[in-house]
């Protein structure tokens, strides 16, 4: 369905509230499924295992027949009297042989001569029962049971059994006392610190059979941090709101003696102290102005009274964010705000770039050895299928150019040879020389240039196998790069030399490894099962968490009717709203720009629109996110936000100006991009490049970015109507007569695509096959792909077509997975069954390559 302005509830999710049911999010799902693609080949040696949440190795605990708990009802439910869980004997991975010693557990017990020992307090008053009410409500919500009885209370028996509770006592080198809440005895890790650390693995206990695959969610288990934990499982994240800053028994358990600025804020304290506060917690969007403004001073210490280099390069800096901000304003509307627990850490740092590869996202990665054919001619694999498992930002010192004149006004006596190891070993050591018997001044220190730049983490698909501080020139998006189908053939993938490493005669594997292919050929099987993995994945979506709107949140048109806005507000109600969705081989987020699949606009937005669409029939059509939800009583997702399209640059020169002005006459050129990039880049060595509006990705040469849809107005699209984010061009083929080449390389594939059309192959994943008159794949090189990414060219010669909806990324990988294994296995078992059947197993596996 395609829809107008109408269609569903135009919002601004400036005043979103979260929804306490969330979906894992990618940044905790990702190192628990890169796992089931690749396995690094020497994985760092832990000093606590946390293998106890799989259950496959000996010596672990193994679960007994469900159920694990009993539930003990209280007649008259209150806060004094809960209901009960009990937990099972047998239903615990713990052991006594994991507690501290007897002597760690007295009070006279001493380390480095400051006391420092384990308090076992009883178990129905103080801290020990805040921890059990604590561990009761959150494993009743995640069982169900408190679904059953709103506002009941709840509190578990006991931990389970082999499981210490402990305070620990110590007093800290500036000798202030501090207590801490520690559980010990679980074979996941040494000890977990809070009531949130434990209740995932407490829930893995309580509801894992032996029959099922239930993973542990536990931060230990699961190698994340405590906070995507938090997110995942729905528990609260910040330190107030855990039990081990709560009360009960005399001072939250967990309380810190002597920090005054830690218990302020737990408290609600004095709004200095309160700056303690993370910028993820509701509320922060106050504190971060004064955050901002505390930095700024410290900043200045030392620098403004004198009028520094330093002082103008900041002022200089922030006249530049001023102007980028006014640009902003007059170009486009400004992207949704999102405040509070809406906020999240990943979506900022995919925004910042819109080119970089995101995590969970599928890419072609470059091999360090690419794996050529034995065959004259034949094809060389030079990218492999993976999966973005991570994301790391290297650092890069420089030393500023500046040579001794700079520094201390004397210049070396020889620039190449004694004379400038004699300066390097001076600035290393941060002296001078001076005059027999005169003292040594202290040099000038040399000024140092940092950069970063990202480098990603890869797990190859199909194999157990991973690439490291993987640059990003050396991954590609998954439509970027033309799979190598000629490899692809039956008789490849049949070959015992290539087959051996997927198939070993009864079931599917995975656990080669790159370098145990020889050539291309030998690597042809691995290849397929990668690519019908891919298939999978690309042909499924998943909705991200999911949040509420707000009436106070939802944007209405000026001449709305008292009736249309309650109607609006009844719709929003009843929607569901997502922080971003896992679209194909990619992930899309609110503020992120799509290829539009139609060029068929709706008529509600104007003949304007339609005029435009008419005369851009040879490019793409392009929306910018502002809300991914789903609208009540539909099965699908939309996608609302502004259409964009891409025009001709008019008013960019083709050659500079005689005064060096790129721009009109009496005009310094073009200002910096509104991004905030460096001023805009000659364009084939001449002209400049427009302004690029925030959260775009740069214009194609000789073009600009033009809003179609009118300022506050937005249009709605369902999935199937989205081709799949938008890419940059690369600088390799952004000039003006490399884009005209590339466009009429199109012509012979359009005639023959046109010839063909009644024979196109229904359903193909990925929505990028023709067929020529014998039936064989018309497939795009690297060069075309690149300009339809762009949106260069309609996004119906090459989109992701997507048809199956899973709940997580998780499930999509494993699915994937899955059932890509199942049909390798039946294609190999169709061809040993004979002639009669291998007829159909070689159109199967074709159509599987392609």
């Amino acid at each position: 369905m395609l829809a107008g302005d109408d269609a569903g509830p135009v919002a601004s999710t400036s005043k979103a509230v979260p929804s306490s049911t969330t979906a894992p999010s990618s940044s905790s799902s990702v190192k628990r499924y890169a796992g089931s693609l690749a396995t690094p080949a020497n994985p760092p040696q832990k000093k606590h295992r946390s293998s106890a949440a799989f259950g496959d190795k000996p010596g672990v605990y193994r679960p007994p027949p469900l159920p694990h708990y009993t539930l003990v009802r209280s007649a008259n439910n209150s806060k004094a009297s809960p209901h009960v869980i009990r937990i099972h004997d047998d239903a615990s991975d713990g052991s006594d042989t994991r507690w501290p010693s007897e002597a760690e557990r007295q009070p006279d017990h001493k380390v480095a001569g400051r006391q420092n020992y384990y308090e076992c307090p009883p178990r129905d008053v103080g801290k020990h029962k805040s921890f059990r009410e604590k561990l009761g409500e959150e494993l009743a919500s995640k069982l169900g049971l408190a679904e059953q009885e709103p506002g009941a209370s709840w509190i578990i028996e006991d931990l389970p059994k082999g499981h210490l509770f402990t305070v620990h006592h110590c007093v800290t080198k500036s000798n202030q006392p501090r207590t801490d809440v520690y559980v010990f005895g679980s074979s996941a890790t040494l000890k977990f610190r809070t009531a949130n650390e434990f209740v995932p693995h407490l829930y893995w206990l309580v509801a894992h059979g032996p029959d099922d695959s239930l993973r542990c969610e536990c931060k230990y288990c699961t190698k994340t941090s405590q906070s995507d934990v938090n997110r995942v499982v729905g528990l609260t994240d910040g330190r107030a709101s855990s039990v081990a800053s709560g009360g009960g028994g005399g001072g939250g358990v967990g309380d810190r003696a002597g920090t005054p600025r830690r218990a302020a804020v737990a408290s609600g304290g004095s709004a200095t102290a309160a700056k303690v506060a993370k910028a993820g917690d509701p509320g922060t969007e106050k504190l971060l102005p004064s955050l901002k403004k505390g930095k700024r001073a410290l900043d200045g210490v030392g620098t403004e009274a004198s009028g520094g280099p330093a002082t103008k390069r900041k002022k200089k800096r922030a006249s530049a964010d001023s102007a980028d901000k006014d640009d902003v304003s007059k170009s486009a509307s400004p992207p949704p705000t999102y405040r509070g627990s809406f906020t999240m850490r990943q979506r900022d740092e995919d925004l910042k770039d819109v080119g970089v590869p995101r995590q969970t996202e599928v890419v072609w990665v470059k091999l360090a050895r690419p794996l050529r054919s034995r065959e004259e001619g034949g094809t060389t694999i030079t990218h492999w299928p993976g999966l973005v498992s991570a994301r790391e930002f290297a650092s890069e010192a420089k030393v500023l150019a500046q040579g001794r004149d700079k520094v201390d006004g004397a210049g070396g006596e020889d620039a190449g040879g004694k004379g400038k190891g004699k300066e390097r070993e001076e600035a290393v050591t941060g002296t001078d020389e001076g005059p027999a018997g005169a003292s040594r001044a202290p040099k000038a220190p040399f000024r140092l240039s940092t950069t970063q730049r990202p480098v990603f983490t890869v797990s190859l698909i199909g194999l157990d196998d991973e690439m490291r501080r993987v640059e990003l020139a050396d991954l590609l998006p998954w439509l970027a790069h033309t799979p190598p189908s000629a490899l692809m053939r039956p008789e490849y993938i049949m070959s015992p030399d290539s087959a051996r490493h997927v198939w070993d005669g009864t079931r599917t594997t995975r656990d080669a490894k790159v370098v145990d292919f020889k050539d291309a050929e030998d690597a042809a099987t691995a290849i397929a099962l990668a690519c019908q993995i891919v298939a999978h994945v690309v042909a499924s979506f998943s909705p991200g968490e999911k949040y509420a709107l707000t009436p106070e949140g939802i944007a209405h048109k000026e001449s709305a009717s008292p009736d249309e806005v309650a109607t609006v507000e009844r719709q929003a109600a009843q929607a569901w709203a997502f922080q971003c969705v896992y679209f194909g081989a990619e992930l899309v987020w609110p503020g992120d720009v799509v290829r539009l699949l139609s060029a068929d606009l709706p008529d509600s937005l104007g003949p304007e629109v339609a005029a435009i669409a008419k005369a851009r029939e040879d490019r793409a059509f392009f929306l910018r996110v502002a809300m991914v939800y789903k609208p009540a009583n539909s099965g699908s997702l939309r996608l609302a936000g502004e259409v964009w399209a891409l025009e001709d640059a008019v008013h960019v020169q083709d050659e500079p100006r005689a005064n060096g002005s790129n721009g009109p006459p009496g005009t310094g050129g073009p200002g910096p991009t509104t991004n905030g990039a460096a001023p805009p880049a000659e364009l084939n060595g001449s002209a400049a490049r427009p302004p690029t509006p925030v959260g775009f990705p740069r214009a194609p040469a000789g073009l600009q970015w033009k809003q179609v849809t009118a300022p506050g107005r937005q249009a709605h699209f369902d999935l199937e109507f989205i081709g799949g984010r938008v890419h940059p061009l690369p600088a390799a083929y952004d000039t003006r007569a490399r884009i005209a080449d590339v466009r009429e390389s199109f012509a012979p594939l359009e005639a023959q695509r046109a010839e063909v059309e009644a024979r196109r192959a229904e359903g193909a994943e990925g929505g990028e096959l023709d067929l020529d008159e014998g039936g064989e794949a018309l497939t795009l090189n690297d060069e075309q792909r690149s300009l339809v990414l762009a949106g260069l060219k309609p996004t119906v010669r090459m989109y992701m077509r997507l048809g199956a909806w899973r709940a997580t990324r998780l499930d999509a990988i494993l699915e994937a997975e899955k059932r890509a294994s199942e049909e390798v296995g039946t294609f190999f078992k169709d061809r040993a069954k004979g002639p009669a059947s291998n007829g159909t197993a070689s159109r199967e596996g074709s159509a599987a390559a392609a």
